[in-house]
């Protein structure tokens, strides 16, 4: 980081209420004569010897404010046999959990018939903390640490970083008022930071309904859900754990709220040395919690998942950064079509740009701070290289895509490959060329790798370097996706002039009339005619470019969508004919110009195109609803 930046970052230990991983939520359970260890000891030696043991066991594996809870909570059950009911909370979670944590539970109450008195509390006691003790990581850690700056580096101008607090702060709210409701869920639900949240996550992960039954059972404090929570945190969409840390995650935001402006400056800085001059970079950073990933980027939003942090700081400022560098290429990258022609071209393409997204933000920003030796980046690029030799040695799509998302989840090898790519281009090309990357994306990114080790003096080691068939496939995408188009249009859209910009474009069309390079510039130069709102000549310029594209109709359904957010019917209508002229048999192309027509008020080519959608499928919901619509409307 360049030193104009640096701060002093301090990770300094003060006291707190409770200990590591202690449920700071549960100190209102605590009775006049709270439970110790020495206590429990002493009742035990007096009427439960055969309890000393299982004392001596959770004395070993918890904190003693989490025995504290565990006994308290235990009390107030009718009996210690009632923890067999925990079971049935599972039912509450997405499929595969609830179907991981129902057999967990299954297995560790198997044979399970506590003693009466202390022995049975004890005895429910391990059985909780047993069922419990290998998915412990997933609480939320807490070590007392705060986070101070001696100064505020100057912000950068490239960056503009603002904090939303609000997603978390109406969640810990919600968690922690006794008397809140449905009202109150659907409130915190309905912000944006939990809308976007939906939206980025897609309705295979969560659906709005479901966010309403985990916030539900997450906020309910009768003692079985109290004990589930704390054997499962990751229970109800991670809000578990959370549930019994409001206060904790309360002296994060407070500390969060009060380093901002260090953050967000040191942050930006960072990033702001990768961003190609000229350009500029808007962000929201929302804080709340939502499981899977610690952080992600939908748009303008950037989502930061506190419960992977606790009051580590270090981390969630590494992740914040790499959060903005995933910012920067969605503000910078050209829109590229789709213009493979074969679906393992397709797959490859999703893997390359896997490689290039998270691997250009893992150079930027590692989210991991392990230093790969030669052998584990040996075995990184041996993944993208198997899935090379699964698309087009077996033609197993199902095998890939497995493939992919290993190199992808949990921080895979797709990162630490990616940065190593990523550093090789910065190093031996220089900082330009891969600023100039995260405007032209994946296919430049691949080859301008390969440029780097081919080039004297190369010191990139042949195990990481690509088998000579592999490069010829990225020849064969980089025919169809021409390198020096997207260079030429990224030199051209970094100017920082709108009329400059105008004419470049203009001027590189003369150059690129015909061929695949003339059908990649024709659809690129039509996104930025749209910014420029000559919606007639980027129809135009469309029209031309998709006559022999491949995959023409889902790029004409794409643009037309793109021609209705900026508000240019007449455009959209003219992609959506074509789309309809390439696809004469998809329900779809109908469904949507259907929809269209009704937006603009023409409702009998509306009611035309509805019928003719069902036509083509009859079990179309989408259709049969908008058909609904339009006959209402034309009976009124």
């Amino acid at each position: 980081m360049r030193a104009s930046v640096q701060s002093v970052l301090f990770l300094c230990c003060v006291p707190v209420a409770l200990s590591a991983g202690a449920p700071g939520a549960l100190a209102a359970q605590q009775s006049r004569a709270p439970v110790t260890v020495a206590a429990l000891r002493a009742e035990a030696h007096a009427h439960a010897a055969s309890a000393l043991p299982g004392i001596a066991y959770l004395e070993r594996e918890l904190d003693s404010a989490e025995i504290r809870f565990l006994f308290e909570t235990l009390r107030k059950l009718p009996r210690p046999a009632d923890i067999a009911d925990l079971q049935a909370l599972t039912a509450y979670e997405p499929l595969g959990e609830r179907r991981f944590w129902s057999a967990r539970f299954a297995a560790g109450l198997q044979g399970f018939v506590p003693d009466s008195g202390l022995a049975g509390l004890v005895d429910a006691a391990v059985t909780l903390t047993r069922i419990r003790a290998a998915y412990r990581w997933g609480a939320p850690q807490f070590s007392g640490k705060t986070y101070r700056a001696d100064a505020i580096p100057p912000a950068p101008a490239a960056l503009r970083v603002r904090f939303d607090y609000s997603g978390a702060e109406r969640l810990l709210d919600y968690l922690d008022s006794d008397s809140a409701g449905p009202a109150e869920a659907a409130a915190v639900a309905a912000l944006p930071a939990w809308q976007a949240m939906l939206e980025h996550r897609g309705a295979r992960a969560i659906t709005p309904e479901r966010l309403l039954v985990y916030l539900d059972h997450a906020h309910r404090r009768d003692p079985s859900h109290l004990l589930y929570k704390w054997v499962n945190p990751t229970g109800f969409w991670n809000l578990a754990g959370v549930s019994l840390h409001v206060p904790e995650f309360r002296r994060v935001l407070a500390s969060l709220r009060w380093n901002e402006a260090v953050i967000t400056a040191r942050a930006g800085a960072r990033v702001a040395e990768f961003v190609p001059a000229g350009a500029s970079v808007d962000a929201t950073v929302m804080f709340l919690f939502s499981r899977f990933a610690d952080g992600w980027a939908a748009g303008p939003l950037l989502g930061i998942d506190l419960e992977h942090f606790g009051d580590d700081y270090a981390h969630l400022e590494r992740v914040i950064t790499h959060e903005l560098a995933h910012q920067a290429q969605n503000e910078l990258a050209l829109p590229l079509p789709d213009l493979t022609e074969t679906v393992e071209d397709q797959e490859l393409l999703t893997a390359m740009r896997g490689v290039f997204r998270e691997g250009t933000a893992s150079y930027i920003s590692p989210v991991r701070f392990d230093v790969r030796s030669p052998d584990a980046l040996d075995r990184d690029f041996s993944v993208f290289t198997s899935v090379y030799h699964t698309l087009y040695g077996r033609g197993d799509l199902m095998a890939a895509d497995t493939l992919i998302r290993v190199g992808l989840e949990g921080a895979g090898a797709f990162y630490s490959m990616g940065a190593y790519m990523a550093a090789t281009i910065d190093s031996t090309l220089g900082r330009a060329t891969l600023e100039e990357t995260l405007r032209t994306g994946p296919v430049d990114f691949f080859v301008r790798y390969i440029e780097a080790y081919r080039g004297p003096p190369s010191v990139v080691p042949a195990a990481l370097r690509f088998p000579p068939a592999l490069e010829e496939r990225f020849d064969a995408l980089g025919r169809r996706y021409p390198v020096q188009v997207l260079r030429d249009v990224a030199h051209a859209v970094a100017l920082a002039d709108s009329g400059a910009r105008r004419a470049a474009l203009e001027g590189l069309a003369t150059r690129y009339v015909n061929g695949p390079s003339g059908i990649l510039f024709d659809i690129l130069s039509s996104d930025f005619l749209i910014g420029f709102g000559d919606y007639r000549a980027a129809s135009a310029r469309l029209v031309k470019g998709l006559t022999f594209a491949p995959n023409r109709e889902e790029i004409a359904n794409a643009m037309a969508y793109r021609f209705m957010l900026a508000n240019a019917p007449d455009e959209a209508l003219a992609m959506l004919n074509l789309y309809v002229s390439y696809a004469p048999e998809s329900a779809v192309a109908y469904a949507n110009r259907c929809e269209l027509y009704r937006s603009i008020g023409e409702v009998a080519l509306a009611w035309g195109d509805c019928r003719q959608a069902l036509r083509l499928n009859p079990d179309s919901g989408r259709a049969r609803h908008l058909l609904d619509d339009i006959e209402r409307r034309l009976g009124e």
